[in-house]
C-alpha cells in the first residue's frame, strides 16, 4: 500500500507551467551562450587552433570536427536550444542539444566546469520530460505533466548544492581559506579584508548550500530563502566571473514555487489531460539516476589521496570553488646530454595552460 500511494504521488498530474518556464529560460541562457561562443572566437581558440587535447579515458576518438566542422557544430546547438526554448519538438531539440553540447563538454577534460556538466544533465532531463506542455509553440496535449517530472529536475538542482554544502566541510574551508585569498586579491577593497567578512562568507556560502533547498521546499521559509540565495548568485556572478552558472542556479529557483505561479501573471486556467500510469521501467530509470547521481560524486572517498591535491574524483562530484591553486609546468626535449625547451602554447589553448 506504501508503494502504491509512493507511485500515485510521482504520478500526480501537477502543472506543468513552472516546468515550462524553466525550459524557456534554460534554452534562452544556452542559445545566448553558443552566441557568446562566436561573437568571442572562442570557437576557433579552443576547438580549431590547439593542436593537442587532454582526453578522457576511454574518449580518446572523440576529437572536434575537422575545418569548419565545428562552427556548423554550435550552430546546431544554438538552433537546437532556440528550439526548445520557443517549445517547437522541445523533446528532439533537447535530445540534440544535449548530445551536442555532451560533444563539446567531453573533447577536453581540462575544459571541465561544473555548470556544463549540469547543462548536460538538465538537457537530457529535458529531452524526458513533457516541458513543451505550456507556453510552447508547439504545445503537448494537456497543460499538466507528472509530479515526477518536476520532481526530477528539482532533485538534479538540489543535488548540486547538496554537495557544495558537504565539500565546504573541510578543515581549510571552516579556516577561512581560500575565501581568505579571494577577497584579500579583490577590488571589493579593504573592507572586505576583515576576518569576520572571510568567515562570514565562508560560513554563509556552506550553510546555505546545505539547507536552502529544505527552506526553499517549505512554504514558509520559501519567500527568505530565495531572496538570500539570488544574493548569493547574483555576488558570485559578479565576484568570480564564472559564466552562465551563477544565472543558470537563479533562474532554477521558481521550479520550487508553486507550480502554477507563472499563471498568476498571465491570468490563464491549466487544461487538463489524462494521465497515463507509472510504468515501473520509469520509476526503475529514476531510482538508478538518482542513486548514480548520489554515489558518483562520493568516489573521491575511495582514494587515499587528497582530492583538492590529487584531482582524483573531483570532476562530475560538484567540488566547486574550493581550492586556489598556482603552479608552472615546462616542457623539454632531450637529445644526448642537451634539453631543448618546448614552447607548449603553440600545442594547446589558453584554457589547457591554466
Amino acid at each position: 500500500m506504501r508503494f502504491k500511494r509512493f507511485t500515485e504521488v510521482l504520478n500526480r498530474p501537477t502543472d506543468a507551467a513552472s516546468l515550462a518556464v524553466f525550459r524557456i529560460v534554460f534554452g534562452a541562457v544556452l542559445f545566448v551562450e553558443v552566441c557568446r561562443y562566436f561573437h568571442k572566437g572562442w570557437i576557433a581558440q579552443y576547438f580549431i587552433a590547439p593542436q593537442f587535447y587532454f582526453s578522457y579515458p576511454g574518449l580518446e576518438w572523440l576529437h572536434p570536427w575537422s575545418g569548419n566542422g565545428m562552427y556548423w557544430h554550435f550552430a546546431v546547438i544554438g538552433v537546437a536550444a532556440l528550439l526548445l526554448m520557443l517549445g517547437i519538438a522541445s523533446r528532439l531539440s533537447a535530445a540534440v542539444l544535449c548530445l551536442g553540447f555532451s560533444f563539446m563538454f567531453l573533447i577536453d577534460r581540462t575544459h571541465y566546469l561544473n555548470h556544463f556538466y549540469l547543462i548536460c544533465l538538465l538537457a537530457f532531463q529535458f529531452s524526458i520530460v513533457n516541458a513543451d506542455r505550456a507556453f510552447a509553440v508547439l504545445p503537448s496535449r494537456g497543460n499538466f505533466s507528472p509530479r515526477w517530472q518536476l520532481l526530477w529536475v528539482q532533485f538534479q538542482v538540489a543535488v548540486v548544492y547538496l554537495f557544495g554544502g558537504l565539500a565546504k566541510i573541510s578543515p581549510d574551508w571552516l579556516a577561512g581559506e581560500p575565501m581568505r585569498i579571494w577577497l584579500q586579491s579583490s577590488d571589493l577593497g579593504t573592507w572586505a579584508h576583515a576576518e569576520w567578512i572571510v568567515y562570514t562568507f565562508s560560513l554563509g556560502g556552506l550553510l546555505l548550500d546545505l539547507f536552502v533547498i529544505p527552506l526553499l521546499v517549505l512554504r514558509k521559509t520559501r519567500l527568505l530563502a530565495a531572496i538570500a540565495l539570488a544574493a548569493f548568485h547574483l555576488f558570485n556572478a559578479y565576484f568570480f566571473k564564472i559564466g552562465v552558472f551563477p544565472w543558470l542556479m537563479l533562474l532554477a529557483i521558481p521550479l520550487y514555487f508553486d507550480p502554477s505561479w507563472p499563471r498568476r501573471f498571465l491570468r490563464s486556467e491549466p487544461n487538463a489531460a489524462p494521465q497515463r500510469p507509472l510504468r515501473p521501467t520509469v520509476l526503475a530509470a529514476l531510482g538508478i539516476y538518482a542513486s548514480f547521481q548520489l554515489l558518483f560524486p562520493l568516489r573521491h572517498y575511495l582514494y587515499s589521496d587528497n582530492v583538492l591535491w590529487s584531482g582524483e574524483g573531483e570532476r562530475f562530484s560538484w567540488l566547486m570553488k574550493l581550492s586556489h591553486l598556482e603552479s608552472s609546468l615546462e616542457f623539454f626535449a632531450k637529445k644526448g646530454d642537451s634539453l631543448y625547451p618546448i614552447r607548449y602554447r603553440h600545442f594547446f589553448d589558453p584554457k589547457t595552460e591554466q
